[in-house]
Formats: C-alpha cells, sequence, structure tokens
C-alpha cells in the first residue's frame, strides 16, 4: 500500500485501503500534530465518500509508532486490564470513539486480539 499523504512538513502517513465494503485505515500522525483532530476529519470524510458496510482496525507494534505500537493498541491492552471486555475497550480507544460518533456503533467483531496485534471490525448502529 502506498501512502496518500507524505509530506515533508507533516512527516506521518496515511493509508485508506476499500475492497469489498471494507475500508481499512493506516494513520501515522506525528506527536505534534496529535489531538487536533485529523484523524476525525480523514475518517468522516473516508466514510461519507466510501459508505462502507465494516470498518477495519489493524493495531499493532511497529517501530513507526512513537512509543513501538499503535496508540489504539496501547488504549485497548490498558482497557482490557481494567476489565473492560475486548467489544467495550475497542470503543475506548481513538478509533472507537470516532466510528462511533460517525455511525459505526454496532457490537465489534474482534478478529485477532494479541499483545502484539489487534484486528477489529466496526459494524454500523
Amino acid at each position: 500500500m502506498e501512502p496518500i499523504f507524505n509530506d515533508s512538513l507533516f512527516q506521518g502517513n496515511i493509508g485508506i485501503i476499500h475492497v469489498n465494503n471494507i475500508l481499512e485505515f493506516h494513520l501515522v500522525i506525528p506527536d505534534n500534530l496529535q489531538q487536533q483532530k485529523l484523524g476525525t476529519i480523514i475518517f468522516k470524510r473516508s466514510i461519507a465518500q466510501f459508505n462502507p458496510s465494516i470498518v477495519k482496525g489493524n493495531w499493532k507494534t511497529s517501530d513507526v509508532y512513537s512509543g513501538g505500537e499503535s496508540i489504539n493498541l496501547t488504549i485497548f491492552k490498558q482497557k482490557l486490564s481494567e476489565g473492560f471486555t475486548p467489544q467495550a475497550a475497542a470503543f475506548e480507544t481513538p478509533t472507537g470513539k470516532i466510528l462511533k460518533e460517525n455511525g459505526f456503533g454496532g457490537t465489534p467483531t474482534i478478529i485477532i486480539d494479541t499483545s502484539d496485534e489487534v484486528i477489529i471490525h466496526f459494524n454500523p448502529n
């Protein structure tokens, strides 16, 4: 997958894949640009454009992330350790919160759940 946006000032990557009506994002937003709703804008516009039936989350460990893993994976694992179910923990992540607010608040389907990777399908309300 080629990044659709890679700019020397941004120094991050955004990849959007839409196959078989499943929408998947690969976002690496630099620390200095987080908390500015960039992810929310990307998700909203992509959902409006592609009208997917499922949005796929793929959260993993990787050296491309500050801290060595996706912030979604970090928060997901933290919420599990606090006693949340995997489905409830999914909606505590940045991705889960955005998707719940944008029509994908149905019960998530956990595909893979390991300490190094979580793959999850967010379903419509």
